[in-house]
Formats: structure tokens, C-alpha cells, sequence
């Protein structure tokens, strides 16, 4: 069984009648694996709730389905689910699988492209609550699930993104975040993800790109 706590501090800025003043918080980060999993499931399935809620992604989450899911990474040996909390609050997840255990069609671009990943991992659920983004909690989380997959003899990471800011935000695309990590992203092995955007009825397409990094 895989089990780390990692603690570190961030400071944010908050005003107070005008006074700009650094906040410091304690963040730690639990992993957990097998049964560990079923006993947070509702816990994790929130915070994908919340994280997937906004930019880029604004995924109608369906819990009924990521409570099963959940279910189903406690049965692999393979899965880790980090989360950080501040103090007892969860504000961040970073979810792991071998590569070679996700479902057939997140392969297919590994088919299609003469392409290996029996010692890939691969990272899935990912992100922070909206308010946190950009302290660095992201950072300490993909780094916690490369540390494990190294340490498990996995060559490389994976993870498949949205490639566009498809709102006309402004935004920069979820890419650059993978690629300051140095990941390289490889524009022909995509992915045409379809899911319900916050507010509509049906389902729409999504584009997402594989990008990668050795260890």
C-alpha cells in the first residue's frame, strides 16, 4: 500500500478595508489506495464536483457514475488518489492508473499510433477548488504522482487535456499548465471526449490531446 503525507505552506493575499495582508495555510496532502478509496468516495466525488465545474472543462459531473468509478479504482492495484486538504477540508485532487488498465477507447490513440504504454501512468482527475488555483497545490499534487510512479518502475506519465480555450475567455489552455511541468504534448494522439456543459441539456464534444513526460 502506497501512503504519504505531505505538508507544506502557501500564502495567499487577502484585503481587509483596503489592506492588502498575506494569509498563510497549512496544506497536507493524503494518498490513498484500495479501501481507502471507498471510505473517501464521497469526499473525492465533491471535490470532482467542484474542480471540474469551471474552466476549461464546465463537466455537468455525473456522481452516480464516479461514485462506481471510485468503487472500481479501489479494486485495482495500480490506482492512487492524492488530496489535499486545508485542515480538514478537501480543496484538491490528483488521481493515478496504469495506463494499461484504462478503458479501450482512452488506447485507441496509442493504437492508431503504433504506440506503447504497458510502463506508462497515466494521470486522470485533476485540479483544485476555483479559488485556489495558482498557490501551487496543483504543483505539489502531479509531482506527488510522479514521485509514485517513478518509485513503481513506470518510465513516464501521461495525461490527455484540453488542448483550446473553447469560451473565448481568455484563458491560456490547460496544456500550458502540463507543459511548464514538461510534459510535450503529441497533437496526433487525441481524444473526442463528450460530456454535459454546466447548464445544457446535451451532451457536447471536447477535444483533449495526450501529452507526456519521462522519469
Amino acid at each position: 500500500m502506497y501512503k504519504t503525507l505531505l505538508i507544506f505552506c502557501l500564502t495567499m493575499t487577502i484585503n481587509l478595508c483596503g489592506v492588502e495582508c498575506p494569509l498563510k495555510m497549512k496544506v497536507h496532502i493524503e494518498a490513498y489506495t484500495g479501501n481507502e478509496i471507498v471510505a473517501h468516495t464521497q469526499e473525492i466525488v465533491n471535490l470532482i464536483t467542484h474542480t471540474y465545474i469551471n474552466y476549461p472543462y464546465y463537466n455537468q459531473i455525473d456522481e452516480a457514475a464516479y461514485t462506481e468509478c471510485m468503487h472500481y479504482f479501489a479494486q485495482s492495484k495500480t490506482v492512487v488518489i492524492c488530496v489535499a486538504y486545508i485542515n480538514e477540508t478537501p480543496v484538491g485532487i490528483a488521481s493515478g492508473i496504469a495506463m494499461r488498465e484504462m478503458p479501450y477507447f482512452y488506447k485507441t490513440p496509442f493504437y492508431t499510433n503504433e504506440q506503447t504504454f504497458d510502463t506508462l501512468y497515466n494521470i486522470g482527475e485533476f485540479g483544485v477548488v476555483p479559488d485556489l488555483k495558482g498557490l501551487g497545490i496543483e504543483k505539489k499534487l502531479s509531482k506527488n504522482l510522479e514521485s509514485y510512479a517513478k518509485e513503481n518502475n513506470y518510465t513516464g506519465v501521461c495525461r490527455f487535456e484540453m488542448d483550446a480555450n473553447e469560451d473565448g475567455s481568455g484563458y491560456p489552455p490547460k496544456t500550458e499548465f502540463w507543459e511548464n511541468r514538461g510534459y510535450v504534448k503529441n497533437e496526433a494522439m487525441d481524444l473526442d471526449l463528450t460530456w454535459k456543459n454546466i447548464g445544457d441539456d446535451q451532451e457536447s464534444s471536447h477535444r483533449a490531446v495526450y501529452m507526456f513526460k519521462k522519469l
